[in-house]
């Protein structure tokens, strides 16, 4: 059973500044213990602790102990507190070059059992390691938040694929499919920009979702702004965002500048649909499980619901697609939205091979 995703978001922030805390050499022994206190609460704890070891060493800012170390560690492990002892740094040049790095005071760390620790190990394939850049990605019906060493904040929706990458002048994130919010920290020296196979948009302090169709990107600013372009090449600076948004549709090489609430869609052929795209109260909704529409069409409501199924709903009604509706529905259950359409729509509901739900009338 996974956690409701406002509760992961809350133990991964609180892994990241355990991270800082334990690894500061002002840090106590009162700290520490501490902080192996919160780790044997629930392996929760422990999966998000390993996965902000993993994030902060992918992006360069510590040296990281790797995941198998800690397996051994933890099977060769024979107190009876079920401790693990992490060994010494390696090397004093490499922790002069990371400073953060050494843990001199840090001796039992991982307060859990080794069931615990496997547990949590599960969940490093989420986020890996390749060439500098950190990867994350998320299976169907999956969401993921990483909470990054500026502060930023990356949510990451159902079946979707990214990279991160933080250089000392840039922060570049490239969305190769999928759905990402973004909760971005000010950085007046490195501008945090996203990429997609059709535009490419920069914060400009700023909480933006991005989300990425089949020849299409889809962007809704929900607070601050966002300076945003068709095409992914090219570099952009805030002074190049001053083009508001007109109401028609536009294409443009040029940066144009959405503000809160507003929202645009870029095509593969650099056309810029303005008003096109989820609401913000849809894409606030997604991170909590929750799918809400607003005088919809089946089709699409069926659309969104498949995004986070691997057992797809089918409509076999072609009248029945175009049946407009609104409300709130829980991503992993249909439930709801079957009990209504046969309520009142006279929705028949028919299981096939491999789960698939097909819906006539």
């Amino acid at each position: 059973m996974t956690a409701p995703q406002r509760t992961r978001n809350l133990i991964a922030a609180e892994a990241s500044e355990w991270f800082a805390r334990v690894n500061d050499p002002s840090s106590t022994r009162a700290d520490r213990q501490a902080f192996t206190e919160w780790l044997q609460q629930s392996p929760l704890h422990v999966e998000e602790y390993l996965l902000a070891i993993e994030t902060w060493d992918a992006l360069g800012q510590v040296r990281d102990i790797a995941a198998a170390d800690l397996v051994t560690a933890a099977l060769g492990q024979t107190e009876t507190d079920n401790v693990v002892l992490l060994a010494p740094s390696q090397s004093p040049a490499e922790s002069a070059l990371h400073p953060r790095a050494s843990m001199p005071r840090l001796t039992r760390v991982l307060a859990a059992g080794v069931a615990v620790v496997l547990l949590a190990l599960t969940a490093l394939w989420a986020v890996l390691r390749e060439d500098g850049l950190l990867r994350v990605t998320t299976m169907v019906g999956e969401q993921r938040s990483v909470s990054l060493p500026d502060g930023s904040i990356v949510y990451v929706n159902t079946d979707s694929e990214l990279t991160i990458e933080l250089a000392s002048d840039r922060r570049q994130v490239t969305l190769l499919h999928g759905e990402a919010r973004f909760d971005v920290a000010r950085d007046p020296h490195r501008p945090f920009i996203v990429s997609t196979p059709e535009a490419r948009m920069q914060a400009l302090g700023t909480v933006f979702n991005v989300r990425t169709l089949a020849a299409r990107t889809d962007v809704t600013v929900v607070e601050g702004r966002v300076a945003l372009q068709a095409g992914s090449d090219g570099r952009m600076s805030p002074s190049d965002a001053v083009t508001s948004m007109p109401d028609a549709i536009r294409q443009s090489a040029s940066p144009i500048e959405l503000a809160a609430g507003a929202r645009a869609a870029v095509t593969a052929q650099g056309t810029i649909l303005s008003g096109t795209g989820p609401s913000v109260s849809r894409v606030l909704a997604w991170s909590e499980r929750r799918l809400v529409f607003r005088d919809e069409s089946l089709a699409e409501v069926v659309r969104e619901f498949n995004r986070y199924r691997t057992e797809k709903i089918l409509i076999e009604d072609e009248g029945l697609a175009k049946v407009r509706l609104s409300g709130s529905f829980l991503a992993n259950d249909p439930t709801a939205l079957l009990d209504y359409l046969a309520k009142f729509e006279g929705v028949t509901v028919r299981r096939e091979d491999e789960g698939v739900l097909v819906l006539d009338r």
